[in-house]
């Protein structure tokens, strides 16, 4: 999965910041992959920096897209940004960069791109936006053409003047987990058969698919249950990998607890009092989905398992 942050940023004349990107020459706002090891939120603020010369601060989540590109598929997030400072100007990335009136933006805007610019302005809520976006013919169309004619000239040109290419985007790994509470306030738990550890419900990602299908899918492959997926609370970034987590409070809408490959016993604990030998990062994510802050919690954590287990 490839993994991408853009920034929503407004002056205050309620302009919205562009960019046109070098190589198809579109607007769009800013931003651009998340590296190793960094949270979405970090990425959109460096990007923006970048490719702007702004410094701004990411301050909420308004949205997650899925693009189902081929070999790898696109997650991009998009946050509104509070305008810090800094001087505006252009870079090799970035031909032009300046504010438009969100009333007459530039005709040339990918309809992808419209479409989540239109959705992050008009954003309200705590929660973001999760759409999975389809691969269109014309998506197709225009992918042989970039890929096939303009993108091998580009890099020829670079060639011949002596510059480095431009990186690849990085691929990431990427679960989701559910945290399922009772009416009694404790959380579900899954003993694992080939550790001695206790996790939450979830588990990696299948076929490049969105998080929020992999949440409700690894759950009922691990309890026998499903799901109906409530809020997103926290996506966490593992310290110097390439992996990304996401963690989302349920409900059970059918099916029973039920042991198997993956799942050796199911227990209730209440947040705070899980026994010693529960994953520590997901102990951590409970605790978000309880706390009092509202929003998506964004938070690095050591993607190592407890010694001796």
């Amino acid at each position: 999965m490839r993994m991408t942050a853009s920034s929503i940023v407004t002056n205050e004349a309620g302009e919205l910041l562009l960019i046109q990107r070098h190589d198809i020459r579109t607007f769009d706002v800013p931003g651009g992959g998340v590296e190793t090891g960094e949270l979405p939120t970090e990425a959109a603020v460096r990007e923006t920096f970048e490719e702007t010369g702004l410094r701004v601060r990411a301050s909420h989540l308004l949205g997650v897209y899925h693009w189902p590109n081929e070999p790898h598929a696109f997650l991009s997030f998009y946050f509104r940004c509070e305008l810090l400072g800094g001087t505006l100007r252009p870079s090799e990335e970035t031909p032009t960069v300046a504010f438009f009136n969100p009333d007459a933006l530039p005709k040339r805007i990918l309809p992808m791109h419209r479409q989540r610019i239109r959705h992050s302005l008009a954003h309200k809520g705590t929660q973001p936006l999760q759409l999975a976006q389809p691969m269109t013919l014309t998506h197709k169309a225009g992918k042989k053409v970039l890929g096939r004619i303009l993108f091998p000239i580009q890099r020829w040109r670079r060639r011949r003047n002596g510059q480095p290419p431009w990186p690849e985007a990085e691929t990431w790994r990427m679960g989701a987990f559910t945290i399922i509470r009772n009416e009694a306030g404790a959380v579900l738990w899954v003993k694992r058969t080939d550790k001695d550890l206790w996790n939450l419900p979830g588990g990696g990602v299948e076929n490049e698919e969105p998080p929020w299908q992999t949440a409700v899918r690894e759950t009922a492959e691990e309890t026998g249950c499903q799901v109906q997926l409530c809020d997103l609370t926290s996506i966490n970034s593992y310290t110097n990998e390439a992996n990304l987590t996401f963690t989302y409070t349920a409900k059970i809408v059918s099916g029973q607890l039920t042991t198997g490959p993956e799942a050796a016993a199911f227990a209730w604990f209440l947040p705070g009092e899980e026994p010693a030998n529960s994953i520590p990062q997901h102990c951590q994510r409970v605790a978000d989905a309880c706390s009092a802050s509202a929003g998506v919690v964004f938070r690095k954590q050591d993607g190592r398992l407890p010694p001796n287990q």
